[in-house]
Protein backbone atom coordinates (compact mmCIF):
# COMPACT_ATOMS: atom_id res chain seq x y z
CA UNK A 1 0.00 0.00 0.00
CA UNK A 2 1.45 3.31 -1.17
CA UNK A 3 0.61 6.72 0.43
CA UNK A 4 -0.67 7.63 -3.39
CA UNK A 5 -3.76 4.72 -2.87
CA UNK A 6 -4.73 6.52 0.29
CA UNK A 7 -6.49 10.19 -0.32
CA UNK A 8 -4.69 11.83 3.02
CA UNK A 9 -6.77 14.74 2.54
CA UNK A 10 -9.85 12.97 2.31
CA UNK A 11 -9.18 11.32 5.65
CA UNK A 12 -7.96 14.47 6.81
CA UNK A 13 -11.03 16.13 6.32
CA UNK A 14 -13.65 13.63 7.78
CA UNK A 15 -11.34 13.78 10.98
CA UNK A 16 -11.63 17.13 11.29
CA UNK A 17 -15.77 16.96 10.58
CA UNK A 18 -16.06 14.31 13.62
CA UNK A 19 -14.22 15.98 16.01
CA UNK A 20 -13.74 19.30 15.14
CA UNK A 21 -10.69 21.41 14.22
CA UNK A 22 -10.39 23.21 17.28
CA UNK A 23 -10.80 20.02 19.28
CA UNK A 24 -8.13 18.07 17.97
CA UNK A 25 -4.50 18.57 19.94
CA UNK A 26 -3.38 15.69 17.65
CA UNK A 27 -4.69 13.78 14.09
CA UNK A 28 -2.07 11.59 12.04
CA UNK A 29 -1.57 8.23 10.02
CA UNK A 30 1.34 5.87 11.08
CA UNK A 31 2.28 2.60 10.15
CA UNK A 32 2.81 1.44 6.65
CA UNK A 33 0.60 3.74 4.83
CA UNK A 34 3.10 7.04 6.49
CA UNK A 35 6.20 5.26 6.16
CA UNK A 36 4.87 4.01 1.85
CA UNK A 37 5.35 -0.26 2.71
CA UNK A 38 3.26 -2.61 3.23
CA UNK A 39 0.44 -4.76 1.26
CA UNK A 40 -3.12 -5.24 0.54
CA UNK A 41 -3.91 -6.82 3.63
CA UNK A 42 -2.42 -3.43 5.71
CA UNK A 43 -4.78 -1.25 7.43
CA UNK A 44 -4.77 2.58 7.93
CA UNK A 45 -3.49 3.43 11.41
CA UNK A 46 -4.88 6.55 12.29
CA UNK A 47 -4.15 8.12 16.24
CA UNK A 48 -6.42 11.39 17.26
CA UNK A 49 -6.09 12.90 20.26
CA UNK A 50 -8.75 15.14 21.61
CA UNK A 51 -9.00 18.15 23.86
CA UNK A 52 -12.71 17.11 25.09
CA UNK A 53 -13.39 13.31 26.42
CA UNK A 54 -13.85 11.74 23.70
CA UNK A 55 -18.06 10.67 24.14
CA UNK A 56 -19.37 7.60 23.10
CA UNK A 57 -21.41 8.75 19.83
CA UNK A 58 -18.05 10.51 17.93
CA UNK A 59 -16.39 6.97 18.81
CA UNK A 60 -18.74 5.22 17.03
CA UNK A 61 -18.83 7.60 14.49
CA UNK A 62 -15.03 7.58 13.66
CA UNK A 63 -15.19 3.75 13.90
CA UNK A 64 -18.21 3.81 11.22
CA UNK A 65 -16.08 5.91 8.91
CA UNK A 66 -12.95 3.87 9.80
CA UNK A 67 -14.54 0.72 8.66
CA UNK A 68 -16.37 2.18 5.88
CA UNK A 69 -12.64 3.52 4.03
CA UNK A 70 -11.17 0.20 4.90
CA UNK A 71 -13.94 -1.09 2.46
CA UNK A 72 -13.77 1.55 0.12
CA UNK A 73 -10.28 0.92 -0.01
CA UNK A 74 -10.33 -2.83 -0.37
CA UNK A 75 -8.17 -3.26 2.80
CA UNK A 76 -8.62 -5.57 5.73
CA UNK A 77 -9.60 -3.16 9.07
CA UNK A 78 -8.54 -4.04 12.90
CA UNK A 79 -11.51 -4.15 13.97
CA UNK A 80 -10.38 -5.47 17.83
CA UNK A 81 -8.67 -1.51 17.83
CA UNK A 82 -9.99 0.01 15.29
CA UNK A 83 -8.10 3.31 15.36
CA UNK A 84 -6.39 4.84 18.18
CA UNK A 85 -9.06 7.56 19.61
CA UNK A 86 -8.56 9.39 23.03
CA UNK A 87 -8.58 12.38 25.13
CA UNK A 88 -5.52 14.57 26.13
CA UNK A 89 -5.68 13.35 29.68
CA UNK A 90 -5.91 9.76 28.23
CA UNK A 91 -3.01 10.42 26.06
CA UNK A 92 -1.34 11.97 29.19
CA UNK A 93 -1.64 9.38 31.72
CA UNK A 94 -0.68 6.68 29.23
CA UNK A 95 2.30 8.20 28.57
CA UNK A 96 2.93 8.82 32.21
CA UNK A 97 2.02 5.66 33.44
CA UNK A 98 4.05 3.73 30.81
CA UNK A 99 6.98 6.40 31.82
CA UNK A 100 7.14 5.34 35.15
CA UNK A 101 6.53 1.42 34.91
CA UNK A 102 9.55 -1.04 34.40
CA UNK A 103 9.91 -1.68 31.09
CA UNK A 104 9.21 -5.86 30.17
CA UNK A 105 8.54 -7.55 26.77
CA UNK A 106 5.65 -8.76 28.57
CA UNK A 107 2.99 -6.10 29.21
CA UNK A 108 -0.29 -7.66 31.20
CA UNK A 109 -2.47 -5.33 31.37
CA UNK A 110 -3.95 -4.39 27.98
CA UNK A 111 -4.67 -0.37 28.79
CA UNK A 112 -0.33 -0.11 29.58
CA UNK A 113 0.47 -2.01 26.33
CA UNK A 114 -1.75 0.41 24.31
CA UNK A 115 -0.02 3.26 26.19
CA UNK A 116 3.41 1.53 24.73
CA UNK A 117 1.36 1.62 20.90
CA UNK A 118 0.80 4.91 21.84
CA UNK A 119 4.18 6.20 22.10
CA UNK A 120 5.00 4.00 19.64
CA UNK A 121 2.94 5.79 17.15
CA UNK A 122 4.11 8.93 18.13
CA UNK A 123 7.32 8.49 17.54
CA UNK A 124 6.55 6.75 13.96
CA UNK A 125 7.06 8.24 10.85
CA UNK A 126 3.73 9.91 10.66
CA UNK A 127 1.41 11.76 7.90
CA UNK A 128 -0.23 14.78 9.68
CA UNK A 129 -4.11 14.95 8.83
CA UNK A 130 -3.73 18.49 11.34
CA UNK A 131 -0.74 20.83 11.64
CA UNK A 132 1.68 19.85 14.11
CA UNK A 133 0.38 22.08 17.30
CA UNK A 134 2.47 22.64 20.59
CA UNK A 135 0.35 19.44 22.42
CA UNK A 136 1.90 17.46 19.53
CA UNK A 137 5.49 18.52 20.66
CA UNK A 138 4.70 17.62 23.87
CA UNK A 139 3.78 14.17 23.30
CA UNK A 140 6.63 13.34 20.74
CA UNK A 141 9.07 14.09 22.91
CA UNK A 142 7.44 12.39 26.22
CA UNK A 143 7.36 9.67 23.84
CA UNK A 144 10.68 9.46 22.89
CA UNK A 145 11.64 9.41 26.60
CA UNK A 146 8.99 6.44 26.75
CA UNK A 147 10.55 4.89 24.22
CA UNK A 148 14.48 5.59 24.76
CA UNK A 149 13.80 4.16 28.07
CA UNK A 150 12.20 0.63 27.04
CA UNK A 151 14.15 0.24 24.28
CA UNK A 152 17.39 0.08 26.15
CA UNK A 153 16.23 -1.68 29.26
CA UNK A 154 15.33 -4.34 26.57
CA UNK A 155 17.94 -4.38 24.09
CA UNK A 156 20.85 -2.70 26.33
CA UNK A 157 22.39 0.85 24.62
CA UNK A 158 22.42 -0.43 20.91
CA UNK A 159 19.07 -1.40 19.39
CA UNK A 160 20.13 -3.13 16.35
CA UNK A 161 18.09 -5.49 13.50
CA UNK A 162 18.21 -8.38 13.32
CA UNK A 163 19.41 -9.20 10.10
CA UNK A 164 22.04 -6.15 9.71
CA UNK A 165 23.59 -5.44 13.12
CA UNK A 166 22.81 -1.77 11.86
CA UNK A 167 21.26 1.00 14.22
CA UNK A 168 17.34 0.43 14.00
CA UNK A 169 14.28 2.36 15.15
CA UNK A 170 13.18 1.48 18.43
CA UNK A 171 9.93 1.52 17.68
CA UNK A 172 10.00 -1.47 15.33
CA UNK A 173 12.34 -3.43 17.97
CA UNK A 174 9.71 -2.84 20.92
CA UNK A 175 6.87 -4.14 18.81
CA UNK A 176 8.80 -7.51 16.94
CA UNK A 177 9.69 -8.61 21.03
CA UNK A 178 6.77 -6.92 23.54
CA UNK A 179 3.55 -9.05 24.12
CA UNK A 180 0.17 -8.77 26.13
CA UNK A 181 -1.34 -11.57 26.24
CA UNK A 182 -4.72 -12.27 24.86
CA UNK A 183 -4.04 -9.05 22.67
CA UNK A 184 -2.67 -10.70 19.34
CA UNK A 185 -5.38 -13.62 19.98
CA UNK A 186 -7.91 -10.99 19.48
CA UNK A 187 -6.41 -9.91 16.39
CA UNK A 188 -6.45 -12.98 14.29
Amino acid sequence: MTKREVNIQYIADNVVDLFGEDNLAAAFITGSVASGYGSDNCDVDILICHYDAVDTIRRENFTEFYLDLHEKLRRIPDEVSPGEVMSVNEMKKGLSRVGAMEPARVVIDRDDFDYVCWAGMLVSKKELLIPRNRQLVEFEGEAVKVIDRWAIKLFGDMVLTYGTGLNSDKDKMLARVMSCPGYYDAHE
